[in-house]
């Protein structure tokens, strides 16, 4: 099987966090899912923006056989939708769960660490002033 597309979409609106400007430490009013103020859950906007994302990615040509996502959980939840819907599809198609395999490939998240942000401190220099 060869490559014929690639379906690149950006994560849902997500919550908010502030950077500290002189440590670059994250820090939120809210809590995430993960506890990492970097790492914030979709809005409720966010989320139906997901959800229409998932019933739109069903109807490409050619439809979608792997999914690859940051680990941030704002990727994770926006792509979760769509999945679902795959996943219902493979199982009222052949009326069974999905087993492994190409039928069952677009139904699971593969978490890809190089794509996106990584978890952490914001990279902060603050050059010296000089007189």
């Amino acid at each position: 099987m060869s490559l014929e597309c690639i379906y690149v979409v950006r994560h849902g609106f997500r919550g908010s966090w502030n950077v500290d400007p002189r440590t670059g430490v994250y820090s939120t009013t809210v809590p995430t899912p993960t506890g990492i103020a970097a790492d914030p859950a979709l809005t409720s906007h966010g989320t139906r923006q997901a959800e229409e994302l998932g019933h739109h990615l069903m109807t490409l040509e050619p439809p979608i056989d792997a999914v690859y996502s940051s680990p941030y959980y704002r990727c994770l939840q926006t792509i979760s939708p769509f999945v679902e819907l795959s996943r219902r599809q493979v199982e009222a198609s052949s009326g069974a769960p999905p087993s492994d395999g190409a039928a069952a490939s677009a139904t699971s998240i593969r978490p890809e660490h190089g794509l996106g942000e990584w978890f952490g401190l914001a990279p902060l220099t603050i050059p010296s002033l000089r007189q």
